[in-house]
Formats: structure tokens, C-alpha cells, sequence
């Protein structure tokens, strides 16, 4: 069966980022035997740099190609800028695929709400089904970018969004999502579809990739060392972004509380992005601080430095809509108790399996004490671990997108009778 995934952000192979979510699922489906084309801007969100002058292709199997589509630049992730950058992907991509192969399905992003509506004008134009993959909430995150006194008038603001993400919906044969919450927002607007086509697939971790790369007792003394990790130190880890959609004041005044307390908890932050400088500067005027800035690693290097690691940070800002972040499960793969500012599915989640422990986001206190509390219980630590490793297999992202192979296939039409398998293969442009 030959897919497209429509997705304006994710990470390629030539970024240095671990593969997110299009990028696995393109992977995880080609091994499955079907024909992937994942479409992506050549202008990279976490880096903020080109990735290819005009159109790109990139070969990642014989079964996977990533296709760069020509789009403009932005610097801030909240901007003018950065919709029109939406804006001309959803234009360039319709005006080059329309006139390529047909495939036989197309899953596509949403948000931004472009892409998906992009996406199913194509479905319509090659009478093939769509499926809409919610990986996030947009407008109500935009909500979070207006002054206090603004957001009441947000929902009317916002409103043209949220009209387009509804009939993205209802434009569509299928629903995944990346949490149940996600997916309980698209069940609302787009009630009509048979329950087995709404799915949730969770981002899931890489037990097969780099978290499987175990050091022995000789090499986690070694790395200990050449990191100064002293003993008794107790090392938690935030691992993520560095924007404005994260708690990073909190961590930096929590890590300035810690050192206060002279606790043994120290906080290492590694990760990129716009507010990366405001780390480094905190780090530099506070060098008495528990805080250590690593920058961004490769996923071997974090691998590495997970194993040296006692728990970690899920630091999300006040009233994020996620609900089920990547990060999450990178921890679990890890066996990292977690420390989490997030509400909802995702604290229930990590209550219900004995994860972690929850800090009010925005609150540095807060997070100093859950860290504290957490250090000094090595039991509890212990046992959060072993947790965390028991399932960690069941959320594998290969089993996760499994979930979304079955759906596609599914939705595929069934041979017209009298024609061979071969021979529809053939008419669908496979």
C-alpha cells in the first residue's frame, strides 16, 4: 500500500534530533511492507535553518522517502511569520503532489490546520481516504500567548481555527491521536465514524534504539567521573525543549532553591531552543547553583546520560493543552521516575502505574520539594523505576504505530470483484 503522511514539523535524519513522531511511524511502516512518502517543510522548527535549498528528497529505506517542500523561514515560534511559513507548505505541497502518483491513503497532522485541510483536498482529488493524526491542541494552545485579560475573548478569536480543525475532522475517514484526551476532542466534533476508526497511539519510547545501549558498572563509574558527578549527588533531568511552552524559569528558580537548602539534588537541563541563552546566562551568574547546563546531545549521548541520572523533570508552563508528551516516554524507556507539572491524562497515568510524583507548574517551591522528597526515598525511587521498565515495552513506538498500520489498512478499498490483487494494486497508483 503506498501512504503519504502530510506533516509540516518533525525532525529529519540530517537534523541530529531523535526521530519524532512522522519520522518512527514512516520507519516503523515501511518495515510493515507498505510504500511511505512523508511530506515536510526544508525549513527545520527545532533548528531554525534550511535543510535543503528548494525541493529535497531523502532516502531512508527502499520503502521511505522524505520529500522537502520549499517553504519560508521564521525565528519566533509565535509569529506572523511562522503562519504564513504554514501558509506556503500547504500551497506548494498541494500545487507539486496533485500531480504525482496517487497514493492509496493519506494520514495527515493536525494541528496546524492547514495541513490537514491541505491533505484532504488532496484525498478528495484521488478519491482515497484520509486520516487525521491530533497531536496537539490548536487554537486553545494559542490561548496561552495572550496577556491574562485577553484570553476570555479567545475562543471568539480564535474561531476560524477552530471551525477548520472541525471540518478537518469531518472531512475525515479516520482519527488517531496521541493521547485519549486528543482523541476524545475529535470524537466530539466529528461524531459520525464507526468506533474502531478512532485510535489512540501514543508517541511511545525506542526500546529498540538508543535506550537499549547499557553501560556496565565500569563504564557509569567512568562516565561519572568525566561528568563530576560526586557521590551522593542525586542528578534529575529535564530533556526537552528550551521555549516558552516549558516550565524553564521554574527549573532555573528551583535549582537557586536547591543550592539555598544545599541539597543534594542537582538539576541538569539538556535540550535547545529560543531560551537556550537565558540558561546559559543563569548558569554563569549563578556558578553556586544546582544547575547544570549540558546543551543539546545526540540520542546516544542522552542515553548515556539517563543511565546516570535518578529521576526526571516533565516541566510543562501553567496551562499547557498537552497531555501525553514525547518526553514521558522517553523517561519510561529510561526507567527514570518522573517529576511531572502536568494535569489530567498524564498525571493519572503516571499515578495509576506508580511513575512518578506530580509539582504545581510555575512554582519553583513546588518543584524543590518534590524533588527533595523524592531523593531522599530511594525505596520509592527504586520501585518508580522498576515501574517504569516493566512497561515500558507495551508503549514501544513500533507497537504503538502498529495501531495506525491496521487502521490505514483498514480504510483501504477492497479489490473491485473480478480484479486480481495485483491488477488493483496497479489501477490505485501503488
Amino acid at each position: 500500500m503506498k501512504i503519504w503522511l502530510v506533516s509540516v514539523y518533525g525532525s529529519v535524519p540530517s537534523d541530529g534530533w531523535r526521530g519524532y513522531r512522522p519520522h518512527v511511524m514512516g520507519e516503523v511502516l515501511s518495515e510493515l511492507g507498505h510504500q511511505v512518502i512523508w511530506w515536510v517543510a526544508n525549513f527545520s522548527h527545532h533548528l531554525k535553518s534550511y535543510r535543503s535549498q528548494g525541493w529535497g528528497r531523502i532516502e531512508v529505506n527502499p520503502n521511505f522517502d522524505i520529500r522537502l517542500v520549499p517553504t519560508t523561514s521564521y525565528r519566533r515560534n509565535i509569529s506572523l511569520a511562522r503562519l504564513w511559513f504554514e501558509l506556503v507548505f500547504a500551497w506548494r505541497l498541494y500545487r507539486r503532489a496533485r500531480v504525482e502518483p496517487p497514493p492509496d491513503v493519506i494520514l495527515a497532522t493536525e494541528p496546524p490546520q492547514s495541513n490537514a485541510f491541505v491533505a484532504a483536498r488532496l484525498a478528495r482529488r484521488f478519491s482515497v481516504p484520509l486520516v487525521v493524526d491530533v497531536c496537539d491542541l490548536w487554537p486553545e494552545w494559542f490561548a496561552m500567548a495572550l496577556p491574562g485579560w485577553a484570553r476570555p475573548v479567545a475562543p471568539v478569536l480564535f474561531s476560524p481555527f477552530a471551525a477548520l480543525r472541525r471540518m478537518n475532522f469531518r472531512s475525515a475517514q479516520g482519527v488517531t491521536a496521541v493521547s485519549d484526551t486528543y482523541l476524545e476532542l475529535a470524537r466530539r466534533e466529528a461524531p459520525g465514524l464507526p468506533a474502531e476508526r478512532y485510535v489512540t497511539a501514543y508517541t511511545g519510547c525506542d526500546m529498540a534504539g538508543a535506550w537499549q545501549q547499557h553501560l556496565d558498572a565500569e563504564q557509569l563509574q567512568e562516565l561519572a567521573l568525566r561528568l563530576h558527578k560526586p557521590p551522593g549527588q542525586t542528578w534529575a533531568i529535564y530533556a526537552g525543549g528550551l521555549s516558552d511552552n516549558y516550565d524553564i524559569s521554574t527549573l532555573l528558580e528551583a535549582s537557586a532553591r536547591l543550592a539555598e537548602l544545599r541539597s543534594p539534588v542537582r538539576i541538569l537541563m539538556a535540550g535547545a531552543g529560543p531560551r537556550a541563552r537565558e540558561v546559559v546566562k543563569f548558569q554563569r551568574e549563578s556558578p553556586a547553583g544546582n544547575l547544570s547546563f549540558v546543551g543539546k546531545l545526540d540520542p546516544e549521548e542522552l542515553s548515556e546520560l539517563y543511565q546516570l541520572c535518578d529521576m526526571a523533570i516533565a516541566a510543562y508552563a501553567p496551562g499547557s493543552t498537552v497531555s501525553m508528551p514525547t518526553k514521558i516516554f522517553d523517561y519510561l524507556g529510561a526507567g527514570l521516575p518522573i517529576v511531572n507539572s502536568l494535569r489530567g491524562e498524564c498525571q493519572e497515568f503516571l499515578e495509576r502505574y506508580g511513575l512518578g510524583r506530580p509539582y504545581t507548574a510555575g512554582d519553583p517551591a513546588s518543584l524543590a520539594e518534590a524533588l527533595s522528597r523524592l531523593a531522599g526515598e530511594p525505596g520509592a525511587r527504586a520501585e518508580m523505576s522498576a515501574n517504569c521498565l516493566r512497561l515500558a515495552p507495551e508503549f514501544d513506538s513500533r507497537r504503538q504505530y502498529a495501531k495506525i498500520g491496521r487502521l490505514l489498512e483498514a480504510l483501504r478499498p477492497a479489490p473491485t470483484a473480478g480484479v486480481s490483487p495485483d491488477a488493483a494494486l496497479s489501477l490505485s497508483g501503488s
